[in-house]
C-alpha cells in the first residue's frame, strides 16, 4: 500500500526524482537525486524541516519503519503521511551519506519513495 497524503505535485516529483536516480551512473547521484525531490516535496509542504533547501544536515532522530522496511523487513508504513515517510527516511539516509555508504542512503531513499507512490 502507499503512503497516505501524496498530492500529485508530490508523486510527479518523487517519480522524476526515481527516473533521474534510475539513469545517475553513482550511487551518490542517484542519492542526491531523490533527496532533491524530497526537498522539494517538504517544501510544498507545512511539516518542511528548518534545514536549508538541498542540505544534508542530519535529523536527530532514528525512523525504525523505514530502516526495517529497507532492510527486508515487513512494516506496514502506510499509516505515515508522505512528509512524514521523508523526514523519517532523511533521517536515516544523512548519516548513512556522510559515512561514505551513498549506497545504502539511496536504497533507503528508494524505499520511502516505493512506500509512497501507487
Amino acid at each position: 500500500r502507499a503512503v497516505q497524503n501524496a498530492s500529485g505535485i508530490a508523486a510527479e516529483r518523487l517519480q522524476n526524482g526515481m527516473r533521474e536516480a534510475a539513469e545517475s551512473k553513482t550511487a551518490d547521484a542517484a542519492a542526491w537525486a531523490l533527496r532533491f525531490a524530497f526537498d522539494d516535496v517538504l517544501e510544498q509542504s507545512s511539516t518542511a524541516p528548518s534545514t536549508p533547501r538541498r542540505s544534508a544536515a542530519a535529523a536527530s532522530r532514528a525512523g525504525p519503519a523505514i530502516a526495517s522496511r529497507a532492510a527486508g523487513a515487513s512494516v506496514d508504513i502506510a499509516a505515515l503521511g508522505a512528509a512524514t515517510a521523508i523526514e523519517e527516511a532523511i533521517s536515516i539516509g544523512v548519516p548513512l551519506y556522510n559515512s561514505g555508504d551513498h549506497l545504502a542512503c539511496y536504497q533507503v531513499y528508494n524505499v520511502c519513495c516505493e512506500a509512497i507512490l501507487p
